[in-house]
C-alpha cells in the first residue's frame, strides 16, 4: 500500500530538508515523496530538489507552473501528482513523528470505507513545545460515519485533526475531484470546505495518538496572517460554511437550517470575542445568535464539548 507524502513548499529550504528527513525516518517504508515548489523559476530550493531526486527515485518533484500561486494552488498541484493509495500532506514547516504513517495506516485497515484519518498534534510555538492538543475522542479510535460527517462539520463537532498536516487522505477522494477550493473568498477556513468534499467519499476516523508536530511562529503562514484581522475571519467563516451547507442541501442530504448554522457561528465567535476583550463585537454576535431558536443549544453543546473533551459530540460516533 503506497503512501504519497505531499510536501508543498515555497522558499523555506531549511524546513523542507527537515520535512524530507522526517519521511525517511518513518517506520513504514512504502512511501513516495511528492514536492510541489511554488517558487517561480529555479531558485535555491529547486536546485536542491533536483539533486536529491536524482539520488532517490522515490522523491518526485514538480513546479507549480500554473498562472496562480499560493498555498491552495500549490497543494492542488501536488495532489494531482500523487500516485499512492493514501496521501499524507506535510506542510514544510510542520513535522511527522516516526510512527505516523504506520499507525495511521493501521487505523485505515480497521475501518473499511474510511476517507480521511486525523490524529492529534504536539503544539510548538516559536520553537518551543507548549503541549499536546486536546483529545476529543472517546476511544483509541472513533469513527464518524459518512452520513454523519457533513452534519458534524456544520455543527462544529470537535474532532482530533484540524489541518491537512493532521490528516491521511484516501486518494480516491482526490481522483473524484475533492481538491481545495480555489475561488479565494476565504483563507483560514479553506480546510473545512476541503475536508467536507473529501468526506463525501467515506467516513472519518479520529485517532487519539499524537503523530505530528504543528509548528507556529517559526515562519509566517497563511493562518497567522489571516488571524490578524479577526473580523475578516468572521466573514470568511460565514462564506465557507455556507458553501458546505449549500453542497449538502443540493445533494438532498439531511441537514439543519442555514439560520441555525449562521446562529452557531455567531455564538461561537461571539464567545471568542468576549474572551479576547472585544465586548461590543462579542455581544453583537451573541444577539445575532438569538435570532435562531436552535443556535443557542448548538452553541452550548459546542461549549460543553470544548470544556469536556471526549463528551457531548454533535453526531454519533463508534469507538473502536
Amino acid at each position: 500500500m503506497l503512501v504519497s507524502v505531499l510536501i508543498p513548499t515555497y522558499k523555506r529550504l531549511q524546513f523542507l530538508k527537515r520535512a524530507v528527513e522526517d519521511v525517511f525516518a518513518q517506520i513504514f517504508s512504502d512511501w513516495e515523496i511528492v514536492v510541489s515548489d511554488d517558487e517561480v523559476g529555479e531558485g535555491e530550493t529547486w536546485k536542491w530538489l533536483k539533486e536529491v531526486a536524482a539520488k532517490d527515485q522515490r522523491i518526485r518533484i514538480f513546479k507549480n507552473d500554473g498562472p496562480k500561486h499560493g498555498q491552495v494552488f500549490n497543494v492542488n498541484n501536488g495532489l494531482k501528482e500523487c500516485r499512492g493509495d493514501w496521501i499524507k500532506v506535510l506542510f514544510d514547516d510542520d513535522r511527522m513523528l516516526p510512527e505516523c504513517l504506520e499507525k495511521m495506516l493501521a487505523a485505515a485497515r480497521r475501518v473499511p470505507g474510511v476517507a480521511m484519518i486525523g490524529c492529534r498534534a504536539q503544539k510548538w510555538r516559536n520553537g518551543v513545545h507548549v503541549g499536546d492538543e486536546k483529545d476529543f475522542a472517546k476511544g483509541d479510535i472513533d469513527v464518524i460515519s459518512k452520513d454523519d460527517c457533513q452534519m458534524a462539520v456544520l455543527k462544529f463537532d470537535r474532532w482530533n485533526g484540524r489541518t491537512p498536516t493532521h490528516m491521511l487522505i484516501r486518494n480516491d477522494a482526490i481522483r473524484a475531484g475533492a481538491l481545495m477550493p480555489e475561488d479565494g473568498r476565504y483563507n483560514v477556513p479553506v480546510d473545512v470546505v476541503w475536508f467536507s468534499k473529501i468526506l463525501n467519499v467515506g467516513s472519518y476516523v479520529m485517532m487519539r495518538d499524537v503523530l505530528v508536530q504543528q509548528r507556529e511562529g517559526e515562519v509566517a503562514s497563511v493562518t497567522s496572517g489571516a488571524r490578524a484581522d479577526e473580523q475578516n475571519l468572521d466573514k470568511e467563516l460565514f462564506l465557507a460554511y455556507r458553501d458546505v451547507y449549500d453542497a449538502l442541501h443540493q445533494a438532498k442530504k439531511k441537514c439543519i437550517t442555514w439560520r441555525a448554522v449562521e446562529g452557531e457561528i455567531n455564538g461561537i465567535r461571539g464567545i471568542y470575542h468576549l474572551k479576547c476583550g472585544r465586548f461590543g463585537l462579542g455581544l453583537k454576535m451573541i444577539l445575532k445568535m438569538l435570532k435562531s431558536i436552535r443556535a443557542p443549544f448548538l452553541t452550548l453543546r459546542w461549549l460543553l464539548q470544548e470544556s469536556f473533551p471526549g463528551h457531548f459530540p454533535a453526531t454519533n460516533r463508534q469507538s473502536l
